[in-house]
């Protein structure tokens, strides 16, 4: 069993040594596209770091406005700083309530019909019930990660235990940027599980009047809500965070997607699974090919001993023939005379004859006994003899005839041939 083993590991060393010399090469040319094929690729943008700089951006229909917050003040900025997060305040950010219950595709279908299509979305069902959207041309817009302003508020609510308060009464909410004298205001009608109604106050000095202007105006939008005692002076009522709680909440959020998903997965995450399931297929049907190519190629290499040994025969059968002909007749006769005489000899009985025929498959003898005329078969000894004799070694007595006239009695044998195969007799290894 071990020589046999040994014998199959010799055969193919060479056979997988020559498909390693094939192979490797346009493996190693193939390396790097293989290791971008696994390679996870990134989805949307990173979250935003501790200590990373902030651009808010308020936007109002065509009106876009890029700031800087400080302790010293307002900045108005022509572009986003360089590598800060986008914090956007504006009418193309939404949001909407959704159940826990509701799958990915319910969520994006539900947004979809409300908010509009082609949409960026954040979906925070978990953390705050919502899920918060922009247009995907508005993402694009900017390389840098932006992050919606409702989400970072709704945050802040749930930090400080004011969401979700339905029977609450409304409040006015927002940020406070900036300082005293020269302030940011964000505001927002907050009644109890929405936003809504955003007013951005540009460098203000005067907050109070500010939020006594936008209660006016909300009671304007939602007369409903005069009856509710929403007030300027009632602190209870008013909640405005400032930029020194904004960090810590801020980096734990998510940006808005670059990309679009599909039941909750984003869509280069789709692709790059789907290009490891054919890269998966890819190998294993190389895998199969290259089994096959050594099957194949140990067929090969079989075929050519077989053949070396086919001729180690014959060049054996010849160089027997040459050195002792007569030893070929003897051994390896297609028809060996001195065994079918010794089988006719031993049929013979006198004063009678056999018949003899010899076949590649077998040797057919017919012993024949002449009787004389007027001879008794019962007083016969040479009838007697005929009939009880026994069949050679390999031969088997076949029928018992005589002719019309009973002067004749014919015994039939049939006896086997010695095997005749002398390339199987004389090839290399026998």
């Amino acid at each position: 069993m071990v020589r046999k083993s040994s014998a199959v590991s010799a055969k193919l060393r060479p056979i997988l040594g020559q498909a390693k010399a094939k192979l490797l090469p346009k493996l190693k040319a193939l390396s790097p596209a293989i290791k971008a094929m696994f390679q996870r690729p990134a989805i949307g943008r990173n979250r935003p770091k501790p200590g990373q700089s902030i651009t808010i951006l308020t936007e109002a229909g065509d009106k876009r406005n890029y700031w800087q917050a400080s302790d010293a003040g307002m900045m108005q900025l022509d572009d986003p700083l360089a590598g800060s997060v986008i914090l956007t305040f504006s009418d193309q950010d939404a949001c909407l309530p959704v159940s826990k219950k509701l799958s990915h595709r319910q969520i994006n279908t539900l947004a979809r019909s409300e908010l509009g299509p082609n949409l960026r979305l954040v979906n925070d069902q978990k953390g705050v019930g919502m899920v918060f959207g922009t247009g995907a041309e508005r993402v694009g817009e900017h390389a840098l990660p932006m992050v919606s302003g409702l989400l970072l508020l709704t945050h802040l609510l749930k930090h400080h235990k004011l969401w979700p308060q339905k029977d609450a009464g409304p409040r006015v909410v927002g940020f406070a940027f900036g300082n005293d004298q020269d302030r940011l205001l964000v505001l927002y009608l907050y009644d109890g599980g929405t936003l809504s109604l955003l007013q951005v106050t540009p460098r203000t000095p005067e907050t109070r009047s500010a939020i006594e202007n936008y209660i006016k105006t909300v009671n304007k939008e939602r007369p409903g809500l005069s009856s509710k005692g929403l007030r300027a002076d009632d602190p209870d009522r008013i909640v405005l965070f400032e930029a020194s709680e904004i960090q810590a909440i801020l980096q734990t959020l998510r940006p808005y997607p670059t990309e679009g998903n599909w039941y909750g997965v984003p869509q280069s995450m789709v692709l790059h699974y789907a290009r490891l399931a054919a890269l998966g297929t890819l190998m294993l049907s190389m895998g199969y090919a290259g089994t096959q190519y050594v099957r194949l190629q140990a067929s090969v290499f079989e075929k050519s001993s077989l053949e070396a040994r086919a001729q180690s025969a014959k060049e054996s059968l010849a160089q027997m023939i040459r050195q002792s002909p007569s030893g070929f007749i003897a051994l390896g006769s297609v028809t060996p005379i001195d065994l079918s005489l010794a089988k006719a000899r031993a049929v013979y009985r006198a004063p009678g004859r056999v018949v003899l025929v010899s076949s590649l498959d077998q040797i057919s003898l017919s012993s024949i006994l002449d009787i004389p005329a007027g001879v008794s078969w019962g007083m016969s000894a040479g009838i007697a003899e005929q009939l009880s004799a026994v069949a050679p070694d390999q031969c088997s007595r076949q029928t018992v005839d005589t002719n019309t006239s009973i002067s004749q009695l014919t015994v039939s044998y049939v006896c086997t041939q010695p095997n005749s195969d002398l390339a199987g007799l004389f090839s290399a290894g026998r």
